[in-house]
C-alpha cells in the first residue's frame, strides 16, 4: 500500500522538483555578468530529451501506476526533472567557458591599447616639428625625436625637469600666462645642451589624460625665418649699396629725435654733407670705381661719428647726418670733424684719391619747429655754402633765399624747354697786328619780363643744380 502510494504521487513530485530547478537555473542565467555559449547547451539538452523520451517510453511500459494517475504525466516530470538538472550543469559550466572567453576579450583589448601606442609613438618620433609634453607644475614629462635633435638631450634625461632648461629667456609668470598662450605662437630663445641659444616658436595646446591636464608643445627653431625677416629688415631700411640708413629711415629717426627734445631732452642738429667733384671721379674712374669710392666714404663718416648718431645716404654723393645730444652747438665741431676724415686719402685702382666736402648745417629748434622745415632749411644751408663756397654753413634765416632760388630755377627750366638762350660769339683779336684769333662763346638770356639775366646769376645756379 506505501509503495502505491508514493509512485501515485511520484509525478507530482518530479514536477514540483523540476519546476524548482528550471526556475533556479533560470534566475542564475539572469544574474550571471559573463555571455552565455548557448550552443554548448543546446546540444546537450536536445541529447538528454532524446534519453528522457525513451526513458518515458520505458516508464509508460513497464510502471505498474495505480489510482488513474496518467503515464504521460509520469513522463513529463521525470523529463523536466532530468532537463533542468542538466541545464543547470551547463549554465555552470558555461560561466567557466565565458570567463575564459572574458579573460580572452581583455587581453585582445590590451593589445590593441598597446598597438595603438606604439604607432603613435611611431608617428610621434617621426615628426618633423619637435613635440615637448609638461604639466601644470612645468615639468617635463616627454619629448619627440625631433626635440631631442633640436635640444641635444635623451627624452629620459629632460623627464622631471623643469621646462625653463630649454628656455633661455624663460618668464617667471610663464605659469600664470600660459592659459593666455594657448593656440598662440609665441617667440622664445632655446637653450640646447651645449649651451647656445636660438630663436625658437612655442605653440601650446592642453589635454585632460586620466584627469591630469597635460600641455603639448610643438617648438620649431626659427633661426631661418629670422634671418630672413632680418635680411628683408635691411634691405628696407638701409642704403644697398654703402649699408647706410636710408632716406626714409632718416626721416624716420628725425622725427623721433625731435619728440624727444620735446619732452625736455637737448637740442639736435642735422648735417648735410655733399662731395664735391664727384662726377669727375665717376667719369674717370666709372661707376663701378665711383661706387667703391662711396663705400668708402661711408664707412669714413660711420667710423668717426658717436654712438649716438645717425648716418644716412639721402642719394648721390650726398650724406646727412643726425647729431643727438647738441650740446654747446657741437654740430660745428662734428662738422670739421668729418671734413678731416674726407681728407685722408681713398685707394682707387692704385691711386690715392682725397676728396672735399660743403657742409650744411641746421639746429633744431633754432631753424625750424618739425622735420619737413628743419629739411628745407638744411637744403638752403647746403645751396648758401656751395654759392659762397664754404667748406660749413649754418642756415641762416635772414639770408635764406631758398624760394627765389627755386623759382629761378624753375624759369631757367622753363626757358630751357623754350628755347630762350641766345649764343653770342664774342671775337679775340690780337692787339698788336689787330687779327681775329678766336671766339669766345657766351650764354645770355632775355628774360621777357626782367630783360637780360646776369650771366654770373643762372650759370652758378645751373651748375648747382646739374642742369650743365
Amino acid at each position: 500500500m506505501l509503495l502505491q502510494g508514493l509512485v501515485a504521487y511520484l509525478p507530482l513530485l518530479f514536477i514540483l522538483i523540476g519546476i524548482s530547478f528550471l526556475a533556479g537555473t533560470i534566475f542564475y542565467m539572469r544574474n550571471v555578468n559573463y555571455p552565455l555559449s548557448w550552443s554548448r547547451i543546446n546540444w546537450r539538452v536536445v541529447l538528454l530529451l532524446t534519453l528522457f523520451f525513451c526513458a518515458g517510453y520505458l516508464l509508460h511500459s513497464h510502471l505498474l501506476l495505480v489510482n488513474g494517475v496518467s503515464k504521460t504525466l509520469v513522463v513529463v516530470s521525470v523529463v523536466l526533472l532530468i532537463a533542468s538538472i542538466t541545464l543547470f550543469i551547463s549554465v555552470r559550466q558555461n560561466k567557466q567557458y565565458a570567463g575564459l572567453l572574458r579573460l580572452s576579450d581583455l587581453e585582445k583589448e590590451n593589445q590593441e591599447i598597446r598597438n595603438m601606442h606604439q604607432r603613435l609613438e611611431i608617428i610621434l618620433d617621426n615628426a618633423a616639428e619637435s613635440i615637448l609634453t609638461f604639466n601644470n607644475r612645468l615639468k617635463i614629462s616627454g619629448l619627440n625625436r625631433a626635440g631631442e635633435r633640436l635640444f641635444g638631450y635623451a627624452e629620459n634625461a629632460l623627464i622631471g625637469h623643469e621646462l625653463s632648461l630649454l628656455i633661455s629667456n624663460f618668464p617667471e609668470d610663464f605659469r600664470t600666462k600660459i592659459d593666455g598662450m594657448l593656440g598662440e605662437e609665441v617667440e622664445f630663445i632655446g637653450k640646447n645642451h651645449e649651451g647656445d641659444r636660438f630663436p625658437i616658436s612655442l605653440k601650446v595646446s592642453a589635454v585632460n589624460i586620466d584627469n591630469q591636464l597635460v600641455y603639448i608643445a610643438i617648438i620649431a627653431d626659427i633661426s631661418d625665418r629670422k634671418e630672413v625677416i632680418e635680411r628683408l629688415q635691411h634691405l628696407a631700411d638701409r642704403d644697398g649699396l654703402t649699408g647706410l640708413y636710408n632716406r626714409r629711415v632718416f626721416l624716420q629717426k628725425v622725427t623721433e629725435a625731435l619728440d624727444l627734445v620735446k619732452r625736455g631732452g637737448v637740442s639736435c642738429a642735422l648735417l648735410f654733407i655733399d662731395l664735391d667733384n664727384f662726377k669727375a671721379i665717376n667719369d674717370v674712374y666709372g661707376h663701378a670705381g665711383g661706387d667703391r669710392f662711396l663705400v668708402d666714404v661711408a664707412n669714413l663718416l660711420q667710423r668717426d661719428r658717436r654712438k649716438s648718431d645717425y648716418v644716412a645716404r639721402l642719394g648721390g654723393d650726398e650724406f646727412a647726418v643726425l647729431m643727438m645730444n647738441n650740446y654747446n652747438n657741437m654740430a660745428l665741431d662734428a662738422a670739421k670733424v668729418f671734413l678731416d676724415v674726407l681728407e685722408e686719402p681713398i685707394e682707387l685702382s692704385k691711386e690715392s684719391i682725397s676728396v672735399t666736402a660743403k657742409v650744411g648745417i641746421t639746429i633744431y629748434p633754432e631753424h625750424g619747429g618739425d622735420v619737413q622745415i628743419l629739411l628745407k632749411h638744411m637744403d638752403a644751408a647746403i645751396i648758401a655754402a656751395k654759392r659762397n663756397n664754404e667748406l660749413i654753413h649754418v642756415y641762416e634765416a635772414e639770408k635764406d633765399d631758398t624760394s627765389g632760388r627755386l623759382a629761378l630755377v624753375q624759369s631757367i627750366k622753363s626757358a630751357i624747354e623754350q628755347s630762350e638762350f641766345e649764343l653770342y660769339y664774342q671775337p679775340k683779336i690780337e692787339l698788336v697786328s689787330g687779327t681775329l684769333i678766336g671766339v669766345e662763346a657766351l650764354a645770355r638770356w632775355p628774360d621777357k619780363n626782367n630783360g637780360y639775366i646776369p650771366t654770373e646769376m643762372f650759370i652758378s645756379v645751373m651748375e648747382q643744380t646739374g642742369l650743365i
